[in-house]
């Protein structure tokens, strides 16, 4: 079960998370929990290597993908195409 950390599946509003302890995420891809930490800034240093996306839906609004460093790696090489309006 994910916890309500997985940004990616768009129940969670836009607003920073760094008054958050302990906090917990998870890649989109392949589900492997980050290591927690204060806040979700200290994921995205060179130490862990996360990364947060931030993808426009249908309805106009945003969701929040994470990916752990493998899998940001893969999601680099192929990217998704975008969509032409």
């Amino acid at each position: 079960m994910m916890s309500s950390s997985y940004l990616s599946n768009g129940s969670e509003s836009e607003h920073d998370h760094e008054e958050e302890d302990d906090s917990s995420w998870y890649c989109v891809d392949c589900g492997t929990s980050s290591p927690k930490t204060k806040t979700a800034h200290t994921l995205i240093s060179s130490k862990h290597g996360w990364r947060l996306s931030r993808i426009a839906d249908e309805q106009g609004g945003y969701r929040f993908e994470w990916r752990c460093p493998p899998c940001w790696a893969a999601h680099k090489q192929h990217p998704p195409s975008s969509k032409k309006r």
